[in-house]
């Protein structure tokens, strides 16, 4: 759904922006981008973005996590999982913001519980909101189960099948899990 015209045009001559590109691709790119730049973009568009795109606070929230914006980062992904249900953007008749839904399962993912997957590795540095005491889910990695149980102490792996040892990083630890095999490391 389109903005109405008055509020486009009052945005036009501001320097506001409905999302900030820039924070989604540092999102997407992460690794190309320095923790210093991606600091600097996120302060400087955090003022400056409306949010007028659904698709824009599951970008910011991940981004507000990695940076240890806790309370920002939260508040983006309230909004974000309550979008439909509250009707926030005033348009749910319209239909169900999809994407935004993919976006608050990739701010649990690689925002909360820190998860990066590499070409043939899986990268896990936490970073849970202080009020949860738990996360508990599991996906497949190379024809790999895994089940990852994420607490504020501590994050254990249990992989199901599979026929290769997989590489992680947990907190910075260097481990190898094997098939059928758990892993637990203290935070």
């Amino acid at each position: 759904a389109r903005l109405p015209e008055e509020i486009r045009k009052k945005i036009g001559k501001t320097k506001l922006i409905k999302q900030a590109d820039v924070i989604a691709a540092q999102y997407l790119l992460k690794d190309q981008f320095d923790i210093e730049t991606i600091k600097k973009n996120f302060d400087y568009y955090i003022v400056r973005t409306t949010h007028a795109s659904s698709l824009s606070m599951p970008a910011y929230s991940i981004v507000a996590s990695w940076l240890g914006y806790e309370d920002l980062a939260y508040e983006y992904f309230i909004k974000c999982a309550y979008i439909d249900l509250k009707n926030l953007y005033g348009n749910t008749q319209d239909g169900f913001h999809l994407a935004t839904a993919g976006g608050v399962w990739q701010v649990l993912f690689r925002g909360f519980c820190g998860i990066d997957i590499e070409e043939n590795s899986i990268k896990i540095a936490p970073r849970l909101p202080s009020k949860w005491k738990a996360v508990k889910f599991g996906f497949s990695f190379r024809g790999t189960w895994l089940e990852i149980k994420i607490t504020p102490k501590k994050v254990a792996v249990r992989s199901a099948g599979g026929k290769k040892a997989i590489k992680l990083n947990i907190a910075g630890k260097e481990l190898s899990l094997g098939p059928n095999e758990q892993i637990a490391v203290s935070l």
